[in-house]
């Protein structure tokens, strides 16, 4: 359907195919399907109603969890107490680090920082500032670690591009608007073979029979077969009718329902941004909400590696610790042993002076 919207000619050109009508039977295939389509009034708009419809499912299923993920990623940040805390050791170290120069005492600092604690080096190049403030995280408070876990959400808000959503969005308003209002115009009461209203109602009727059918028992993804056969057999064994005439609108009426849903879901995901960004003094101007979240997202992974090679680095400082201990014990058994042996070769030297001297006598 997609391919066939982009690449249907354009009316003028169908119009002229309409001339070869009554030679159907000698066109082509290709033809003969140009001359078919031909027929049909408005068919650019109506194959673009039906491309949206058979595309809204994937739409919704594509943004709501964007949307809810950045919300939860607002309100993550902002109430974590772990992650407040870890905010004021990282403004103390840095306060600590700055005494003496014009960055003293500072009351604040910008949240991209976090992640250039990973920049600054000891004098051995081994470790980073970043590592010292994990050790001193896990050794101290270690409640603060926790943040890894409270920020949950960030690594898949930092995805969201907050401008392709609100574009996203509004497209599906205006594609929504656009087929509210051809609905009212492409079934006529005079025109029995304009089926476009009714088609646009079945798909809705079968996803709306079958989920209120045995069918929602199914755990994997069924074909339109089955779903058919599952809404039939509800049909037949259960009495059910339906009545087809009350679901023409159904599918504009729902779609506009979720749509009006997801909006009012952007609409506080954006003020629950914005609240977040006020409570950390940050410029909406300079940083966008997958900047922010890219950010956060990196020092957070950051942060657990560091946790990692600091873990690393205790275990291969025990690992020599006890290599060191073996060699020195080692050591002393050798030096131990020699000096039995030297005594061994004293007392025995003594004893043949000893024997010689008796001897002598």
């Amino acid at each position: 359907m997609q391919n066939l919207v982009k690449h249907l000619p354009e009316q003028e050109q169908l119009h002229v195919l309409t001339k070869y009508k009554n030679e159907y039977t000698n066109l082509s295939e290709p033809e003969q399907f140009g001359v078919v389509m031909s027929s049909v009034k408005r068919l650019r708009p109506r194959l673009s109603h039906i491309l949206f419809r058979l595309q809204f499912e994937e739409q919704v299923n594509n943004l709501r969890p964007d949307i809810l993920a950045v919300n939860a990623a607002c309100e993550e940040v902002r109430k974590s107490h772990s992650f407040g805390r870890l905010l004021e050791l990282v403004l103390l170290l840095g306060n600590y680090m700055n005494a003496g120069s014009r960055n003293a005492q500072t009351f604040g600092f910008d949240l991209s920082s976090l992640c250039k604690l990973k920049d600054t080096k000891s004098v051995d190049q081994k470790t980073t500032l970043l590592h010292f403030l994990a050790g001193v995280c896990e050794a101290e408070y270690p409640d603060v670690i926790k943040f890894v876990d409270d920020l949950e959400h960030v690594d898949r808000a930092s995805r969201v591009s907050a401008e392709s959503l609100e574009k996203s969005l509004r497209q599906m308003e205006r594609q929504l608007l656009q087929l509210e209002r051809d609905l009212e115009t492409f079934s006529s009461p005079d025109d029995p073979n304009d089926m476009f209203f009714t088609k646009m109602a079945i798909s809705f009727l079968l996803t709306y029979a079958y989920a209120h059918s045995s069918g929602a028992i199914y755990t994997k993804r069924p074909t339109p077969a089955v779903k058919l056969g599952v809404v039939l057999n509800h049909v037949v064994c259960n009495g059910s009718h339906v009545d087809l005439d009350h679901t023409l609108h159904s599918f504009s009426t729902v779609a506009r329902e979720q749509c009006d849903k997801l909006v009012v879901m952007h609409r506080n995901m954006e003020k629950s941004y914005q609240n977040m960004l006020e409570y950390f003094a940050v410029d909406p101007k300079k940083t966008s909400v997958e900047e922010l979240f890219t950010d956060l997202s990196n020092f957070r992974s950051m942060f657990t590696q560091a946790l990692k090679e600091n873990f690393k680095q205790r275990e291969l400082e025990e690992k020599q610790r006890r290599a060191q201990a073996a060699k020195e014990k080692a050591e002393r058994e050798k030096q131990e042993r020699q000096q039995k042996k030297r005594r061994l070769l004293e007392v025995n030297a003594g004893r043949d002076s000893s024997i010689c001297l008796v001897c002598q006598l």
